[in-house]
């Protein structure tokens, strides 16, 4: 339950975190966002994996959604110091997403576990939808009544994975504080 709180905690507060920030910086602050967030989420996994002796997928799910995290932070760190790509973003996110959201879905999937089967679902979209998205989308528009603005690729793409994280954070955080699943597996 405990995990499984911390979790949703930790999507909820990636997910929200860079809606203030949009339009400033973008790609460089949703970079910064990621790589505390898979920072983050490597060390919650890896701290599963060694106090949890339990079952065999279990371990490996974790061990990959720790390992896939940690990763895709090295790789964001050194694209947001060095290169500042757009491509490399994308790539990054979308890889992570795919990966993290397969071995998810199919721990889910195979063990019957809603949470992990709606949220490695939602992964899957999310890789799917930042891999849509051009990374040199390039969008200004002048209101009538407003500043002008505009709308790039690394901006929706961080407002995919804002959106992923909270839905995914809403729903583990009621899936751990709920009564129905409390001693089930659920909560794994």
């Amino acid at each position: 339950m405990i995990f499984t709180l911390v979790r949703g905690l930790l999507l909820l507060i990636a997910g929200f975190f860079p809606v203030f920030r949009v339009g400033i910086e973008s790609l460089g602050f949703g970079s910064w966002v990621l790589i505390a967030f898979w920072s983050s989420y490597a060390v919650l996994f890896l701290i599963a994996v060694i106090r949890k002796h339990d079952e065999f997928k279990t371990t490996i799910n974790n061990s990959l959604l720790s390992f896939a995290s940690l990763i895709a932070a090295m790789v964001l760190f050194v694209e947001a110091t060095m290169f500042q790509s757009n491509q490399l973003f994308q790539l990054t996110l979308a890889i992570w997403a795919l990966v993290t959201g397969a071995s998810e879905l199919w721990l889910g999937i195979s063990r019957k576990i809603s949470s992990k089967t709606f949220v490695g679902s939602l992964g899957i979209l999310l890789g799917l939808a930042v891999l849509i998205v051009p990374a040199d989308y390039y969008l200004e528009f002048v209101p009538e009544k407003a500043p002008p603005g505009w709308l790039d690729a690394p901006t929706m793409h961080i407002g995919l994975f804002g959106a992923y994280a909270v839905t995914a954070g809403v729903y583990l955080m009621i899936t751990a504080l709920s009564t129905k699943y409390g001693s089930s597996k659920e909560n794994e």
